[in-house]
């Protein structure tokens, strides 16, 4: 055996890596002084996630915008356009799942056409109420 090949060296940042990512240490790194992580963690598990708040908060910035009809700034143009660019990936990505979903139904029809019936039946009376 050739001892020059038998090290343990290891190159900066090759070793492993173990980081936890989950939303539980997120919620408890919250400084005291910065917030209350129970309650942030509270708010997101209710369905107010970060990214939730701030597209309202965009949604509703953008009607005043275009309803008092600011004078046209570069921030104000930079806000729309961002706005617009949002938007457009919006209905992309609803796009791309109407898509999805329109071809499992057909794979399903094709394979399960009673199981197909069942389940458009049942979403059928919920869209209706």
């Amino acid at each position: 055996m050739n001892p020059w090949f038998a090290s343990n060296f290891n190159f900066p940042l090759s070793g492993s890596v173990n980081q936890d990512l989950s939303p539980e240490y997120f919620f408890n790194a919250i400084k005291k002084e910065n917030g209350n992580g129970d309650i942030e963690k509270a708010i997101f598990n209710s369905g107010a996630s970060y990214g939730r708040q701030i597209g309202i908060i965009s949604d509703v910035l953008y009607e005043i915008i275009t309803q008092i009809q600011l004078p046209n700034s570069t921030e104000v143009q930079k806000f729309k356009q961002l706005q617009e660019n949002i938007n457009k990936i919006k209905d992309l990505k609803h796009n791309g799942l109407e898509q999805h979903a329109e071809s499992i139904l057909d794979k399903l029809k094709e394979s399960d056409p009673k199981t197909l019936n069942k389940l458009l039946k049942k979403y059928q009376s919920q869209a209706a109420k």
